[in-house]
């Protein structure tokens, strides 16, 4: 079986890695992606050391069945500078959670390979799907590629302008890498962050580290914000 996939973000790695758990594996599988980093998605891109994960290592895992895999490959780090004291366990920068995701699958892909199966990685995205003989995928560098399976993994995609702003004067739509976005505003502006997400919640604390200002406000129609750094419960 030739399995093609759409996109070599997250999804995939977790993907990857059952594919490599299985006994009867695929005889092929074919990633596509476009976009020059792979496995990161775009959250887990090297950035600031304040742009943080937001939920602890055992809610993290890759690995289906298994949810101390990463835990176990963060126990060979030295992550003690990001103990969080509310939850006594460390929320490292998301650069580091990115380097997991790199040994994941590239550890997942060396199993499919030992075991005969052909992995390719095609750094050209994916524009079409045809039914032919077999099932086509065609990409924006003109190949036509035959699979058996394919599978969609390619995320949300860049935020959405709920708002209509784009165009408007000092509005950023995409805020990572928050090293670059942060480092584009002057030092006497005041920020409006709008919602109440993951990248709005790590701004202000990211500021001072670009010499950007720490005055801001986030804007969010609803009144509370989203859940972010919540205590285990029930775990055991």
């Amino acid at each position: 079986m030739h399995i093609g996939v759409i996109g070599a973000g997250t999804a995939v790695v977790g993907l990857l890695d059952a594919l490599a758990a299985l006994e009867e594996k695929p005889n092929r599988i074919t990633v596509f992606e476009g976009s020059p980093t792979l496995w990161r998605g775009r959250p887990y891109q090297p950035d600031l050391a304040a742009v943080r994960v937001n939920v602890p290592p055992i809610r993290m895992s890759m690995r289906v069945g298994d949810p101390m895999h990463y835990q176990s490959w963060q126990a060979d780090r030295d992550v003690t500078a990001y103990l969080d004291e509310g939850l006594g366990q460390p929320l490292v920068p998301r650069s580091v959670y990115g380097e997991y995701l790199e040994y994941t699958a590239a550890a997942a892909i060396g199993r499919l390979r030992d075991s005969g199966c052909s992995v390719r990685i095609v750094r050209a995205n994916v524009i079409g799907f045809s039914r032919e003989r077999h099932d086509v995928l065609h990409t924006d560098n003109g190949d036509h590629v035959p699979v058996d399976r394919a599978v969609l993994c390619v995320g949300s995609g860049r935020p959405r302008d709920h708002y209509g702003l784009t165009g408007a004067p000092g509005y950023v739509n995409e805020p990572y890498p928050l090293a670059d976005s942060l480092s584009e505003i002057p030092a006497d502006h005041h920020v409006a962050v709008s919602a109440a997400g993951c990248a709005p919640s790590m701004s202000p604390s990211a500021c001072p580290r670009t010499g950007t200002p720490a005055r801001s406000v986030c804007c969010r129609a609803a009144a509370c914000c989203p859940t972010y750094n919540n205590a285990p419960s029930g775990w055991s």
